[in-house]
Parts: C-alpha cells; sequence; structure tokens
C-alpha cells in the first residue's frame, strides 16, 4: 500500500477507498450500456440545443426585422387620411 499510516484505523481505510474504486471501475466495465446511453443522450441534447438555437435566432431575427419595420413606417400625422372629408357645398356660397 502507499499509505504512510500503519494504524489499523488508516489501513482499514485505505482498503475501504481501494474497494470502492475497483467496485466502481467493475460498474462501468460492466455497465457498458448505461455508458452508451447516457452518451447517446448527451449526443441528442447537445443536438437539440443547436437546433433550438438556430430556430431562436430566426425568431430573433424576425422580431428585429419587424421592429425596424415599425420605426420606418409613417408616424400617424404623416399618413393619408382614409374615410369621409367634409367641403363646403358650392351652392351655399351664391
Amino acid at each position: 500500500m502507499a499509505s504512510v499510516l500503519k494504524s489499523e484505523t488508516a489501513i482499514r481505510m485505505n482498503i475501504a477507498i481501494v474497494r470502492a474504486f475497483v467496485s466502481l471501475r467493475q460498474l462501468l466495465v460492466n455497465k457498458k450500456e448505461v455508458y452508451e446511453e447516457i452518451n447517446d443522450l448527451r449526443i441528442e441534447v447537445f443536438t437539440r440545443l443547436g437546433e433550438y438555437d438556430s430556430q431562436l435566432s430566426a425568431i430573433y431575427d424576425t422580431i428585429e426585422n419587424l421592429l425596424e419595420e415599425k420605426s420606418i413606417q409613417k408616424s400617424w400625422n404623416e399618413r393619408d387620411r382614409i374615410g369621409f372629408v367634409i367641403t363646403e357645398n358650392k351652392n351655399e356660397n351664391k
């Protein structure tokens, strides 16, 4: 063992640590399917995030274009008026 301490407690702790790492390594070796599933999920998440980024970018661009168009539109006073126009009757002036 690489441990410097020689007490019974230190030896037991060192053995427990080594056993934990051995168990962890066995778990990873025996559970290759779990590792592959986790890796597949990781790839899928990153792929979807990329898709969402491009979709959000398109939404932001559209909103920006709409805001730009809105700022270019004529103000209320500059618009052509529609509806009834009141004109003076020419016969009344005679």
